[in-house]
């Protein structure tokens, strides 16, 4: 049983997609982690590709495209053209020009890239991946793997639940990779509506499960 906050319990995890849901429930618990990857969308080629290069290149200006969406107020939503992220800035229309939302998010995507080899390195954090589209574990192994290159690291792909297997289950595939299974993800039409207490189960089992593993080890 964990005796740690939520708060101290999101710090370590880590996203890398599919989308901004992770980084808004590590929000909900009071956990505010820089992370290159945690409002942000891609597809898997390209996160696996970004890992296999190191996300050489990213933060290029010219490679930065500020879009207001949404709203009101409108969004500065990032498109990135290297590695084809699109992430939320949590700026709004008036608060900044185009010219300084494209130099800042260029300094940023450079010190996050550097701050997220570093915890790659250091293996610590388990790194989420969540997939509401059918995935077979083909389709997540070079994932995994490309994780595993950098380090002994551990991630947790999580899915929805099907009906035979309790919401918050986590098992362990393979040394490293863990699969959880969540109650439900948030709707494409509003990410906030996530399942606050059935990422938390989830988190809690992961947690639990990699620290009997590396006790084994």
């Amino acid at each position: 049983r964990l005796s740690i906050g939520l708060d101290k319990l999101a710090l370590r995890f880590e996203s890398i997609g599919e989308n901004c849901e992770f980084g808004l429930v590590q929000r909900s618990f009071d956990a505010e982690p820089l992370g290159l990857l945690r409002f942000s969308s891609t597809f898997l080629r390209n996160l696996i590709r970004g890992l296999d290069t190191e996300f050489a290149g990213i933060g290029e200006p010219d490679d930065i495209d500020p879009r207001l969406q949404g709203g009101p107020p409108r969004e500065y939503m990032i498109h990135e053209a290297k590695f084809g992220l699109v992430y939320h800035s949590f700026v709004y229309e008036g608060q900044r020009s185009i010219w300084l939302m494209r130099e800042q998010e260029s300094a940023r995507l450079k010190f996050l890239q550097r701050k997220f080899l570093e915890e790659l390195k250091l293996a610590e954090k388990i790194f989420v991946y969540k997939r509401e589209a059918t995935a077979e574990l083909d389709e997540i192994l070079p994932l995994y793997l490309a994780l595993r290159r950098h380090g002994p690291n551990t991630l947790l792909w999580v899915v929805p639940a099907p009906p035979n297997v309790t919401p918050g289950t986590v098992e362990v595939l393979m040394p490293g990779l863990l699969k959880g299974y969540i109650d439900r993800f948030a709707p494409d039409a509003d990410a906030h509506d996530f399942s606050r207490d059935g990422w938390a189960r989830v988190c809690t089992n992961a947690l639990l499960l990699q620290s009997v593993c590396q006790a084994i080890l």
